[in-house]
């Protein structure tokens, strides 16, 4: 018995299958009815919705067996992954040699007679069929090979809702996450805004005391304005789509720019900045996601570096990476593995006031990705962290 024949974009096919996750579901009365549908006008006992994975084929709903599974070498589904038409047809299998010795023909299910209309996705990959069968020999009508064809296209639209209703409950998670973790943030800002002023309440300043606290103050609402700016970002994209601005920036003049409006916080809080960005360095991109992106990663460095420096250089190799580094409290491997998969708001003992990661690192990643890139952090606990920027030539 020949096995059927491996599909060249077989990985391509596996993966859209794993993107449904629709293998080792619950049976589900949509799917159900189409296979009653399809035994019902071709006349037949069997039928079946098949999707073959790399090696078993597993059915979402059948009628007329109580099989749930067949290994992927003994399918008739497989064949017709490298079929010509969407249609594929065995009047016989006695009588044909790929099918003849095949168990499910001696054995129960007994099959004399497959039709197999492939499910075929709209980048036009196949994830298996909607079969009928039965266990003597014959013919579909033209009339009946056209409805199990079209119910096979119904199958995909099913799949399809599927796949969209759930990308739609994550994002809907997604959000009610964010705008949880950034409520969160926001008070925590405000709350110290609250809390320093209650400080100077009621008493007179000295005067070496108002300065400090000035600029606390400010960190405070320049963090509250920075998460606002991003959330507002991110909420005309998910609207409107990235709307990109693409010109060439000389990025040490633009991050020489970041730098100045903190400086005295640097001096006061004994953090040095260092800048290796080569003076020649242009690149072409966003200027306002890229600003919004350095100024995130740069602000949770200030809030997480108590002294030492923070560094940010360059480096051209196959696209364009900006890594900034810093050496403050830095991030068990358990928190660096999680940085990334939602919001994340884990303070210290040591470090109640200050902000989360999550929210603008979340945002932050999908600005990048917008422009074709990626951001990702290395950390070690008491060492410090480096967020590393990718943008594609």
């Amino acid at each position: 018995m020949p096995a059927a024949p491996i599909p060249l974009n077989e990985n391509q096919r596996l993966a859209a299958l794993e993107r449904y996750a629709i293998l080792d579901t619950l049976p589900e009365a949509d799917f159900e009815h189409i296979t009653q549908v399809a035994a019902g006008i071709c006349q037949t006992p069997i039928a079946l919705i098949s999707l073959v994975a790399s090696e078993r084929q597993w059915f979402k709903a059948k009628v007329g067996t109580l099989l749930s599974e067949t290994p992927r070498e003994i399918s008739f589904c497989a064949h017709t992954l490298t079929a010509e038409g969407p249609l594929f047809i065995v009047p016989d299998t006695l009588r044909d040699q790929r099918f003849s010795d095949n168990p499910i023909v001696h054995h129960d299910p007994f099959v004399r007679f497959y039709a197999g209309a492939s499910l075929i996705t709209p980048e036009g990959l196949r994830l298996g069929t909607l079969c009928v069968l039965d266990q003597q020999p014959r013919e579909l009508t033209q009339v009946q090979q056209q409805a199990l064809q079209a119910l096979a296209r119904q199958v995909i639209v099913l799949l399809e809702l599927r796949l969209k209703n759930r990308e739609l409950e994550q994002l809907d998670q997604f959000k009610n996450r964010l705008l949880s973790a950034l409520s969160h943030d926001l008070r925590g800002a405000l709350t110290q805004v609250q809390s320093l002023l209650i400080v100077a309440e009621g008493r007179s300043l000295q005067p070496e005391e108002i300065q400090p606290l000035l600029q606390r103050l400010q960190l405070s609402f320049d963090t509250s304005n920075e998460l606002l700016h991003l959330l507002l970002r991110w909420a005309q994209s998910q609207l409107h789509g990235p709307q990109l601005h693409l010109a060439p920036l000389h990025l040490q003049s633009l991050i020489t720019h970041m730098f100045a409006p903190i400086q005295q916080h640097l001096v006061d809080k004994q953090l040095t900045l260092i800048c290796k960005v080569p003076p020649d360095l242009t690149w072409t991109t966003d200027e306002d996601i890229l600003l919004l992106v350095l100024r995130n990663l740069l602000s949770n460095a200030l809030k997480h570096t108590p002294r030492g420096e923070i560094k940010i250089w360059a480096e051209v190799n196959n696209g364009l990476y900006l890594h900034l580094e810093d050496t403050g409290k830095g991030m068990a491997p358990e928190q660096l593995a999680k940085l990334f998969q939602g919001p994340l708001y884990e303070p210290t003992t040591s470090s109640r006031s200050a902000l989360g990661h999550g929210v603008g690192l979340l945002l932050c990643r999908d600005f990048v990705r917008s422009l074709g890139g990626d951001l990702s952090a290395t950390s070690e606990l008491g060492v410090g962290t480096r967020f590393s920027l990718y943008l594609p030539s």
